[in-house]
């Protein structure tokens, strides 16, 4: 077990880091994506656009230290319900926004795959509130494995926008 918690905490941190920082990297067309989504007034809309990749930062770093961890996966929890609801809302009005997931680094369409994205980071968290105290040793295995974790969730990221752009069956 402790392999396995220390491997979904390294795929966590790198996933949430790496999103955090190519949200920053152009925080302007990041908070553009967001107001895209049409869900939140203007003014809160760049509140929330302007914060999201420093509470990702906070709840990633958080989550490597036991006294911490369940703050920060809570942190992300919420953000991830965030996240979901307002998926959801495009989807349900049938527009097309891109999803902001990494900025504009690797752009995709908030739709059924980006909540299954999050269905999937929503239960790896809560994997880690459930287990709290467990002793977590950060070992070379379990980075090599969260590496791992974290190549595939971004490699089916590229792929599914790969199939949404050149197959177009949808």
């Amino acid at each position: 077990m402790d392999t396995g918690l220390a491997t979904i905490v390294v795929g966590l941190v790198i996933i949430f880091l790496l999103s955090a920082v190519m949200k920053l990297r152009d925080l302007p067309a990041f908070l553009q994506l967001v107001a895209d989504y049409e869900v939140l007034p203007p003014r809160l809309s760049s509140l929330y656009g302007v914060l999201t990749p420093f509470l990702e930062i906070a709840g990633a770093l958080m989550l490597l230290f036991p006294g911490t961890r369940i703050a920060g996966a809570s942190l992300l929890l919420a953000l991830l319900a965030s996240f979901g609801g307002a998926v959801l809302t495009v989807m349900l009005s049938g527009r097309q926004v891109s999803c902001g997931c990494y900025g504009k680094w690797m752009e995709s369409n908030a739709d059924g795959f980006t909540l299954v994205k999050i269905l999937l980071l929503f239960l790896l968290l809560v994997t880690l509130l459930v287990f709290p105290e467990e002793a977590m040793r950060v070992t070379w295995p379990s980075i090599g494995l969260g590496l791992l974790v974290a190549l595939v969730f971004f490699v089916l990221q590229m792929i599914w926008n790969y199939y949404q752009e050149n197959m177009k069956l949808f």
